[in-house]
């Protein structure tokens, strides 16, 4: 193990109750409580760097005061379950205390220094931890909603577009031609829209993808028509056979305007929008 807390740890100045972080490079740290805010004990913060080590674990409290006195009691104590870190997101499983039970999950950019059983602080969308590396405590906002953006599939529409303004914005003296070059190479790999915004250095809440073509748009709007016509030469009686060719061209227009969806998701989607439109296609037959 190499950091190790003491909950049961007395001030060598004042004698108060506090806790007691050390790991392996001699570095140490007082707490009047751990979770947030994390109050340092005063009689001994220097803001001494931590350096490397483990942060505070569920297993430090198995036989001594639990976190409670100090922090803030809107945030609740867990402890790390399971961590799965895939496309520059890392998704925390949390459990209780004693190890047992389901917690909440979340979601955060990069790689935290967390292990299993490391001692963890839950607000609403927050999460909090102690960082042995820097010796400062960590805050950061649930991720899970940009993590499923990041894992969303890029057409070669969405690449043609990028790579076009990437030449705008060289044109506009706003990135070198070196620095396009090296985009660019990165664009052509990418498979998701993480890996897009990886490639251009943004954030992938910023990425701007190509828009819905105006031909897809057209697509579907015909199909309806064509629904619609077809309804109306049966007098007024639905016939799929004479709608088919209009469902298909729904369909189709559909699948083509949720490129960012799973394929067979889109292609589902296709199919319920498609059948969706019967019922507005019946109104409009019987009214013409």
């Amino acid at each position: 193990m190499t950091g190790w807390l003491n909950p049961n740890a007395h001030c060598p100045v004042c004698g108060a109750s506090v806790y007691f972080y050390a790991n392996q490079n001699g570095s140490r740290v007082f707490f009047d409580d751990v979770g947030p805010p994390w109050p340092k004990h005063p009689c001994t913060d220097n803001g001494a760097a931590m350096g490397s080590g483990r942060a505070p674990s569920r297993h430090d409290f198995s036989s001594a005061r639990t976190p409670s006195r100090w922090h803030d009691q809107a945030w609740q104590s867990y402890a790390v379950k399971r961590i799965r870190s895939e496309g520059g997101f890392t998704r925390i499983s949390l459990s209780m205390m004693t190890g047992t039970g389901l917690g909440p999950s979340r979601t955060v950019p990069g790689q935290p220094p967390l292990q299993t059983d490391d001692l963890v602080f839950v607000n609403g969308p927050r999460i909090s931890y102690f960082d042995p590396a820097s010796g400062e405590p960590v805050v950061v906002e649930d991720a899970e909603a940009t993590a499923r953006i990041a894992e969303k599939p890029i057409t070669e529409r969405d690449r043609q577009h990028v790579t076009t303004r990437l030449a705008d914005r060289v044109a506009a003296d706003e990135i070198t031609a070196d620095n396009a070059a090296a985009m660019t190479a990165g664009v052509s790999s990418a498979r998701t829209r993480g890996d897009l915004a990886g490639a251009l250095q943004i954030e992938v809440t910023d990425l701007k993808l190509a828009r819905p073509h105006p031909g897809n748009l057209l697509l579907l709007a015909i199909g309806f028509v064509q629904m619609v016509a077809a309804f109306s030469i049966a007098g007024g009686t639905p016939s799929v056979p004479a709608m088919t060719p209009g469902m298909v061209l729904a369909a189709s227009a559909v699948y083509r305007l949720t490129p960012d969806m799973e394929r067979g998701a889109r292609a589902a989607l296709g199919v319920m929008a498609a059948l969706a439109l019967l019922f507005p296609v019946s109104l409009i037959g019987v009214l013409i």
